[in-house]
């Protein structure tokens, strides 16, 4: 069974394309782990020892929740999915409309930088805009 990691930040149709992927694979992913509520279990038994423990081997990546990991996360997967958007201004305000909090376009692409840099490291990555797959994603 295929490690898939989606990862993104905000707003940019990730939710959507999990679900196609636990449709055509047939794996449930974990949805936005939080760990840093699993710190210190992570610190002592390591990433992997730590995944092999959980019931999920896929998982949808947010980066705020996951920053502090990015290298084990990438290290750990088998295929990532990075997932970005090239209209911020509208990310910026379809975060805003839904969570009533303002981005800023410094936040957006400071994380998209570090994002990009860690996933093209990967040797089994693809890099996919929201603008070129939301009508693949949404249902007419």
């Amino acid at each position: 069974m295929n490690k898939i990691v989606i990862l993104s930040h905000w707003r940019v149709g990730s939710t959507n394309f999990k679900k196609t992927l636990e449709q055509i694979t047939g794996q449930e992913f974990w949805n936005e782990p939080d760990f840093d509520k699993h710190r210190n279990t992570i610190q002592s038994m390591g990433f992997d020892k730590f995944m092999e423990q959980t019931k999920w081997k896929s998982m949808k990546c947010d980066f705020e929740k996951s920053k502090d990991y990015l290298k084990e996360i990438l290290d750990y997967a088998d295929m990532v999915f990075l997932i970005i958007r090239k209209d911020i201004v509208a990310q910026i305000n379809s975060y805003y409309k839904l969570e009533g909090k303002k981005l800023t376009r410094y936040d957006i692409m400071g994380a998209n930088k570090k994002m990009k840099g860690l996933v093209q490291l990967h040797k089994n990555h693809r890099i996919l805009y929201y603008e070129d797959i939301k009508d693949f994603l949404h249902k007419k």
